[in-house]
């Protein structure tokens, strides 16, 4: 009887370990030199006055050591050393940002309790500049080089996708179009009883000779894309694969499930995967909530003087009522009264309600500018002080609509997990007035499963240039 083998371990490349390495110690001396070069320019240079003298180095040498590796641990708990992590200009920016932010909250934090020295504040805003650049030329600089060893082959991974589903196409231009990740895509593995994929795809073979295509093109790394349901199958094929010492991954066709990201969670051992997930809970809902009462309330008082200059003017145009009410539906389907100032003829929905369209006949002459300038809206700061709506959320829609929507589209009610809101991730996109509504969902959910108090402050200042450029508003 044959001695047991161990595991096998999982193919890997250079650059896997190296250019996280190289990332470490970039930042390290990122920040070592940055807290150097502030010291000789604040206290050696002469540029500036030292009225209590020049502080001892070797204390600000030791902070500086200190600061590099409590960054360097926060970047490491971040993620930023993960291997394969796409680093393009527009994320290291944020990603160094939000990383010094909390390193430097961490070290003061430390030295509001540690009284034993005291640092030049000077010094201290100083170094935060001049560390962010250090670390963005660090990064970049590695980038650059880690992007021409990725085009030269070194480090690179061979990659093949195995079977056939929605997610094939996706999954093969995403590495084909993203070079920086260093996985080259080969081509795909047929599954037999299935589409042979995109016709556009080199095809290496059958997946009954999975071995032989593994060995011929030295293959790394699979992607399986076999839908879901033929669990059986994949588990089937990721034995295989493991048994030949090559990486392989999942990625199942839950596009219809999914519009972000998985989450999961880990229970004893045991790993669970959300399929829904609402990041709006818990504390996310009271800052959330804190910041409609704050930012409705001082736009009320502020705007006070326009709401009645407004109200006069609609009053004086087309008489009584100023104010429109209109039932929506809001959170966990819950009808409201939205207000809004009045911008259509008394007679206008007679008829039923309808559709608002561009140089609609129903609209009074005052009613054209309020809309297209989207002041006709500002009565629903009122709506958000109350609770019923929030500054940024899914607009809400008129319940005979909703009822509509929801057995048209597929999880057209999971929007109303939230509250609906004066401006929406849909709107700053374009999608205002009479848009496709499977579009406007398809926004609405992506921004109930990918909250955060950031994003609001992103779509509230898209607003702003949503509303002048007047797009779709009428």
């Amino acid at each position: 009887m044959s001695a047991e083998r161990g595991p096998r371990l999982l193919r890997t490349r250079k650059g896997d370990m190296l250019f996280p390495s190289l990332l470490l110690l970039g930042d390290l001396a990122a920040v070592f030199g940055a807290a150097l070069a502030t010291y000789g320019l604040r206290f050696a240079s002469g540029l500036f006055p030292t009225p209590l003298g020049v502080p001892a180095f070797s204390v600000y040498l030791l902070a500086g050591g200190s600061t590099a590796l409590v960054c360097a641990s926060v970047f490491y708990q971040r993620g930023h050393y993960a291997a394969r992590r796409r680093g393009d200009l527009r994320r290291d920016l944020g990603d160094l940002a939000g990383g010094l932010t909390v390193s430097l909250a961490l070290l003061l934090s430390f030295l509001f309790f540690w009284r034993g020295y005291s640092f030049s504040r000077s010094f201290v805003v100083s170094f935060a500049a001049v560390a962010y650049l250090t670390l963005l030329f660090a990064r970049r600089l590695l980038r650059a080089l880690q992007g021409r060893a990725y085009a030269r082959g070194r480090g690179v991974l061979n990659v093949a996708l195995l079977g056939a589903s929605p997610m094939t196409e996706r999954v093969w231009r995403l590495f084909a179009e993203q070079p920086s990740y260093g996985l080259r895509p080969l081509g795909l593995i047929r599954e037999a009883g299935m589409d042979t994929g995109p016709p556009d795809l080199p095809v290496l073979g059958d997946s009954g000779a999975l071995e032989a295509i593994v060995a011929r093109h030295e293959l790394d790394t699979v992607v399986v894309t076999l839908p879901f349901a033929r669990y059986e199958r994949i588990v089937e094929l990721t034995g295989r694969l493991s048994a030949l010492n090559v990486n392989s991954y999942l990625v199942p066709d839950l596009v219809g499930l999914l519009t972000t990201r998985l989450h999961h969670l880990e229970i004893e051992g045991l790993p669970f995967l959300a399929f829904r997930h609402v990041p709006l809970s818990g504390l996310g809902r009271v800052l959330k909530r804190s910041l409609d009462l704050a930012v409705a309330g001082l736009a009320l008082v502020l705007l006070a003087p326009l709401l009645a200059l407004i109200a006069l003017a609609v009053l004086a145009g087309d008489g009584r009522p100023v104010l429109y009410g209109q039932v929506r539906l809001g959170r966990d389907g819950r009808r409201f009264t939205i207000r809004k100032f009045r911008t259509m003829r008394r007679d206008a929905e007679l008829a039923g309600a309808g559709w608002s369209q561009p140089d609609d006949a129903r609209r009074t002459r005052l009613g054209g500018f309020l809309r297209a300038s989207s002041l006709d809206e500002l009565p629903q700061l009122w709506n958000v002080l109350t609770g019923e709506m929030s500054l940024v959320g899914p607009r809400p829609e008129r319940p005979e609509y909703a009822t509509g929507f929801a057995a048209s589209i597929p999880r057209y009610f999971e929007r109303h997990r939230v509250r609906s809101g004066i401006t929406g991730w849909a709107q700053v996109n374009g999608l205002r007035g009479d848009t496709p509504i499977e579009e406007r969902t398809r926004y609405d959910l992506f921004y109930v499963e990918n909250w955060s108090l950031a994003f609001d402050l992103k779509i509230l200042w898209l607003t702003l240039r949503a509303v002048l450029s007047r797009k779709n508003a009428y």
